[in-house]
C-alpha cells in the first residue's frame, strides 16, 4: 500500500484523537498538559565550558542523578509506564544535545553543521525504560575531506566517551545515507531500527535526505516478505523465552506476548502503510477502534511492569520473577479480593494483556493480508477436497465465514466453527477469528444450554486427536470461558507451589495434551507404565473430561478438589455424559491429588500405606 492509499483511508477519519491513543505515542502523550509540568526539569544548565573534562563529567553526573530521581519519584506515584519512558526519552534528549554543544566547544568548532544524530530502535520511538540500551545513528554526508571527517570521528569520540562514562549501554553507528540505505537492505535488525528514527540534533537537512530516500526504499519492497522474516523471527524468540505466555516467571520483553510482540506490530505497521505512527491504523481501517483500545491497554500496562523490574533491580531486567510479581502487585495498587490474592489479581491481569496481543497478532496480520493479497503464512499439507455447508468456505486453505452477520444471526456457528476446524483438521481463517472477537457475548445461555452445542464440544474435547490446540484457540479468542463460565475464573491464574509453571488454564490444555502424547506412545521412555496402562482404561472420554476440569475450581475459596468435584456433577449432564460417567469424572476430581500426596508425604515402605491406596 502506498502513501496515497493512506492518504485516501484517513479521509473519513476523525483527526480529534482520543487521549487513550497517546498511550502507544510516548511523545504525545507528554505533550498533555496534564505531564508537560515533568517536562521542564529535566533540561541541563548550561555546561561551563572552561571547566577540565573531569569536572564536566562531574556536573553532568549529578544533574542526570537528580533528574532520574525525579523521573523515578513520579512513577512510583503513578505506575504510568507511558509516562515513564517518555520522560526518560526525552531526559537523554537533552543529555545528548548538551554533549553535542560541548563536543563543538571542545573541538574549536563554533557550527558543526555535517553531522547529525539520530535515535533509533526502541529510543527512537520514545520508548525508553530506565535502563534500556541506547541505540543511535550518527549520520554523516556522502563526501568529507580528509579534515572535515576527522573533526566528525572527533565529535563522535567526545560525545560516545560521556555516555559511556556516565554508565550508559550505547548501541550506535556511524554510516551514510547511501550506506544506511544499503545495510538496511541486508540486515533486518537495522532495517527494524530505522523504522524507529528520529532526529536528536545536527544537520536537519541531511537527516531528511535519509528519510526521502528510506521511503523510497520502503515503498518498493516486498511488504509480504518482510512481514514474514519479522513473524519468524518472533516465532525463534518465542521458542528461547517460552512457547507459551502463561509461564508463571514471563519475561515481559521478550516472552510471548510481551512488549517485542506489541513492537513487531508496530514495525509491520510502519513498513506496510509507511505509517509515522501506530495510531495510523485507526485511520486506515486495519485495527477498529475497540481493538486499539486494546492494543493501548495492553502496551501501557506491559510498560508500566517493565518500568517497575528495572527500577527494582537498578539494571535491566525484563524477567517477571516470583518476588518481582509480589512486590510489584503491591506498588500497583493491586487489592486482594475474596479468594485472590493481590499478586494473583496482578498476573491474571498481566497474562490477560498477553493474551490481548496474541489476538491483536492474529487481527492485524488478517488486515495485511486482505490489503497485500497475500497470505502470510503456509500451511501443512491439507485434504484437498473438503465439503462444508453454508456459511463456511475455504479461503486461502483456511476455514472462513464471508461476514460477521453469519454468527450475529446464528450464535451456533461459532461452536460449529470450531468442530468443523478441529474434525477437518483447517486453521481458521484470521478475519474470521476478528469477526469472533466481536461476537463473544452473543454466546449466552440459549447456546450454553444448547444440547447440539454442547455434543459438538464434547466431540471437540475428547476427540482420538489432540483437541489441545482447538482449545487453546477457543481459550485465546474467548470463547472457552464464554461457553464454559466456570472455566472462564481460571483463565490467567497462577498458581504458587512447586508443581506448577503455567496459569491454571494453560496448564489444564498443556494436561489434554500429555495425555494425548501419553496415548500415542511419544512418551514411553519417560513413562513407560503410564503409556501401557492408558490403554486399558475403559473411557478415554471420562479421563479427558476430567482432565479439563480437575483445577477448574482454583481460586475459589475452600478445597478446590471438592469444589470441582460439585462443579463436575453440574456441568458433566449438561455436556451429555451420562450418569456413571458424571460419577467417575467427579471422582477423579475429588482425588486427583491423592497419588502424589501418597507419593511425596508418606513412606512408601509402609505396606498398608501402599495398600490403603491402591483401594
Amino acid at each position: 500500500m502506498n502513501s496515497q492509499m493512506l492518504k485516501s483511508k484517513q479521509q473519513n477519519f476523525d483527526q480529534s484523537k482520543p487521549n487513550w491513543l497517546n498511550w502507544l505515542e510516548p511523545f504525545n502523550y507528554i505533550n498533555e498538559k496534564i505531564n508537560q509540568k515533568n517536562v521542564k526539569n529535566l533540561n541541563f544548565k548550561k555546561s561551563k565550558l572552561s571547566f577540565k573534562r573531569e569536572d564536566k563529567l562531574l556536573e553532568l553526573k549529578e544533574q542526570l542523578q537528580e533528574k532520574k530521581e525525579l523521573i523515578k519519584n513520579n512513577f512510583f506515584k503513578s505506575s504510568d509506564g507511558t509516562l515513564a519512558v517518555g520522560l526518560n526519552t526525552i531526559l537523554i534528549d537533552n543529555l545528548i544535545k548538551e554533549l553535542f554543544n560541548i563536543a563543538i566547544k571542545d573541538n574549536l568548532n563554533e557550527n558543526l553543521s555535517d553531522l547529525a544524530i539520530v535515535a533509533i530502535g526502541g529510543y527512537g520511538r520514545g520508548e525508553l525504560a530506565p535502563h534500556s540500551d541506547i541505540d543511535v545513528l550518527f549520520l554523516l554526508p556522502e563526501k568529507q575531506k580528509r579534515l572535515e571527517k576527522d573533526r566528525s570521528e572527533k565529535e563522535i569520540e567526545t560525545i560516545l566517551y560521556f555516555l559511556w562514562d556516565l554508565g550508559f549501554t550505547i548501541g550506535h553507528s556511524t554510516r551514510t545515507i547511501s550506506e544506511s540505505i544499503k545495510n538496511s537492505k541486508t540486515d533486518l535488525n537495522f532495517l527494524t531500527s530505522l523504522l524507529d528514527n528520529r532526529f536528536l540534533v545536527g544537520n536537519i537537512e541531511l537527516y531528511s535526505l535519509l528519510n526521502k530516500f528510506f521511503l523510497k526504499h520502503l515503498m518498493k519492497s516486498d511488504t509480504s516478505n518482510f512481514v514474514k522474516k519479522k513473524l519468524d523471527e518472533s516465532e525463534e524468540r518465542h521458542k528461547k523465552f517460552g512457547s507459551s505466555r502463561y509461564v508463571v516467571e514471563p519475561n515481559v520483553k521478550e516472552g510471548k506476548g510481551g512488549l517485542r510482540d506489541l513492537q513487531t506490530l508496530i514495525w509491520i505497521s510502519k513498513y506496510a502503510y509507511q505509517s509515522d505512527s501506530i495510531s495510523d491504523l485507526l485511520k486506515i481501517g486495519a485495527l477498529l477502534k475497540s481493538e486499539l483500545f486494546a492494543f493501548a491497554e495492553a502496551y501501557r500496562f506491559i510498560l508500566s511492569v517493565r518500568c517497575h523490574l528495572h527500577f527494582k533491580s537498578n539494571r535491566e531486567d525484563d524477567n517477571l520473577a516470583t518476588d518481582d510479581q509480589i512486590e510489584i502487585a503491591e506498588k500497583m495498587k493491586f487489592r486482594k479480593r475474596a479468594s485472590q490474592s493481590s499478586v494473583e489479581r496482578f498476573m491474571k491481569r498481566y497474562f490477560l494483556a498477553t493474551k490481548n496481543v496474541g489476538n491483536l497478532t492474529r487481527i492485524f496480520c488478517s488486515a495485511i493480508e486482505e490489503d497485500f493479497k497475500k497470505p502470510l503464512r503456509f500451511n501443512f499439507f491439507r485434504k484437498s477436497k473438503i465439503e462444508l455447508q453454508d456459511p463456511f468456505l475455504l479461503e486461502n486453505k483456511r476455514l472462513s465465514v464471508i461476514k460477521k452477520e453469519f454468527f450475529v444471526t446464528n450464535p451456533e456457528n461459532i461452536i460449529k466453527l470450531f468442530y468443523i476446524s478441529h474434525f477437518s483438521n483447517l486453521d481458521i481463517h484470521p478475519k474470521t477469528l476478528r469477526y469472533l472477537t466481536d461476537c463473544v457475548k452473543l454466546i449466552k445461555k440459549s447456546i450454553i444450554n444448547s444440547k447440539e452445542m454442547n455434543n459438538c464440544f464434547l466431540k471437540i474435547l475428547s476427540s482420538p486427536n489432540d483437541p489441545s490446540k482447538t482449545l487453546r484457540l477457543m481459550n485465546e479468542s474467548n470463547i472457552l470461558g464464554r461457553f464454559i463460565p466456570d472455566f472462564q475464573k481460571v483463565v490467567g491464574l497462577i498458581q504458587y507451589d512447586m508443581y506448577h509453571y503455567y496459569t491454571v488454564d494453560e496448564h489444564t490444555l498443556f494436561t489434554i495434551h500429555n495425555i494425548h502424547l501419553t496415548k500415542s506412545g511419544l512418551l514411553k521412555n519417560i513413562s513407560p507404565f503410564a503409556s501401557e496402562a492408558i490403554l486399558k482404561i475403559k473411557s478415554f472420554r471420562s479421563l479427558t473430561v476430567a482432565m479439563f476440569l480437575h483445577d477448574i475450581a482454583k481460586g475459589r475459596e475452600g478445597d478446590h478438589s471438592k469444589n470441582g468435584a460439585e462443579i463436575a456433577k453440574k456441568l458433566c449432564p449438561r455436556l451429555g455424559l451420562n450418569k456413571n460417567e458424571t460419577e467417575t469424572i467427579a471422582w477423579l476430581i475429588l482425588n486427583h491429588l491423592l497419588l502424589s500426596k501418597v507419593a511425596f508425604r508418606y513412606d512408601l515402605n509402609d505396606r498398608k500405606i501402599i495398600e490403603n491406596c491402591s483401594k
